[in-house]
């Protein structure tokens, strides 16, 4: 790439004259928007990899991130994939000039269909535990897995098997890569239905409990994707070859990476900030938040910790790890065994006959009519209405002031 025009350049210039096509040189232009879009990437990963330092910090360990890094690796192919597909950078040459291998199963199976694919996963994983009130985990996450990976693999071989001309091919000469009209028409039809099932999904749960709600994020992503969408679909059966005006391949690769990152961003730049800027503050703040939500018996958070990880690990599921409990109506840790929320409080208790849970009564010393001492040194004690002596458990108090 340069930023003056080469006489490689010049010489395509000329050959497209001679199909009646005016085609604009690649430029600075073409450089300077690779650069600028290679240069957020870079930022992103930075983000990425402070992500995965700080994974076990519970509001970045909610938002799931194997899942958002599989985002952010996928972003990458489908940019390198678009550099090839809109005629950014020179092909002959390079591997970038094999247009089916790169340009099907990089660009389209491991970029565009695979972030769709992760989006359209993670939303279903919200739907099932917040809508459906079901665990998202065990052989109803895997089956989701295998049915996308399955898919995509299906994709891939089927297109590798057809003939370049009905595909994807390497135009001699010309130096670009030709997507055939059917192929570009399964594109578009995959990528708009995974983002339709994303949008429906994520109005069902638009009222989910605050802790996990991303309503206003996924409203966002979903005004700007469509829109993108929308513009790229004209754009690709307006201009067959709009790849031939820089102004137009610059605008549309732009646009593409512009909803690309967005999509990352919008979930994760809240809990990374205020991880770096805030994040005891935060950490209480998302915790009480937590308390209010009525899930912290799945995920029991020990605020005095110094990182506040959730002890329910078993129960952290494949998404935002929500509430086993919240479905199956029982405690995270089974029936019959001790449990507290986020406090260290005691919510319910083996001493409980048959293991049912029970609302507990804190019992203080200034509370009317108590004969049951509240706190003993660092221990709070607490009972269960109408329960027996018997049913008198210990808890150790954590401190929480000011969560």
């Amino acid at each position: 790439m340069s930023f003056s025009v080469t006489a490689a350049e010049e010489a395509r210039v000329q050959l497209f004259k001679t199909r009646g096509i005016d085609l604009e040189p690649r430029q600075a232009a073409d450089l300077i928007m690779t650069i600028v879009i290679a240069t957020v990437y870079f930022v992103e990963l930075l983000a990425v990899l402070f992500m995965l330092v700080n994974r076990k910090y519970p509001p970045i360990k909610a938002k799931n991130p194997w899942t958002m890094l599989a985002i952010f690796i996928a972003s990458i192919f489908w940019f390198v994939g678009d550099l090839q597909a809109n005629g950014h950078v020179p092909l002959v040459g390079t591997p970038l000039a094999k247009c089916k291998a790169i340009g099907v199963w990089m660009h389209i199976t491991m970029g565009v269909c695979s972030v769709s694919a992760l989006i359209g996963l993670r939303s279903y994983g919200l739907y099932q535990i917040f809508h459906r009130n079901r665990p998202f985990i065990g052989t109803r996450l895997y089956v989701s897995i295998a049915f996308i990976v399955g898919s995509l693999l299906a994709f891939g071989i089927v297109t590798e098997a057809l003939p370049e001309s009905v595909s994807v091919y390497y135009v001699d000469g010309f130096d670009m890569c030709g997507y055939s009209y059917g192929f570009q028409v399964a594109i578009f039809v995959f990528i708009w239905i995974s983002w339709v099932v994303v949008a429906a999904l994520s109005w069902r749960i638009r009222n989910v409990k605050s802790s996990f709600n991303e309503s206003r994020e996924t409203a966002i992503a979903c005004i700007v994707v469509f829109g993108v969408l929308i513009f790229m679909t004209v754009l690709s059966y307006t201009e067959r070859i709009y790849p031939v005006s820089v102004k137009l391949r610059v605008l549309a690769t732009s646009l593409i990476h512009f909803s690309a990152v967005t999509t990352w961003w919008l979930p994760m730049a809240v809990p990374l900030y205020k991880c770096l800027t805030d994040r005891k503050a935060y950490q209480k703040q998302w915790i009480y938040k937590l308390r209010q939500d009525g899930l912290q018996r799945a995920y029991l958070v020990n605020t005095a910790s110094t990182e506040g990880e959730m002890a329910s690990g078993e129960n952290y599921s494949y998404l935002y790890k929500a509430d086993q409990c919240y479905s199956t109506h029982e405690t995270p840790l089974g029936k019959g065994v001790d449990g507290a929320n986020a406090n260290g409080e005691l919510l319910y208790s083996s001493n409980n006959e048959a293991g049912a849970e029970k609302p507990m009564t804190r019992v203080s010393s200034n509370m009317p009519g108590s004969s049951a001492s509240s706190r003993n040194g660092d221990t709070e004690i607490g009972v269960y209405p109408g329960s027996s002596a018997s049913n008198l458990v210990q808890r150790p108090h954590v401190d929480t002031a000011g969560c």
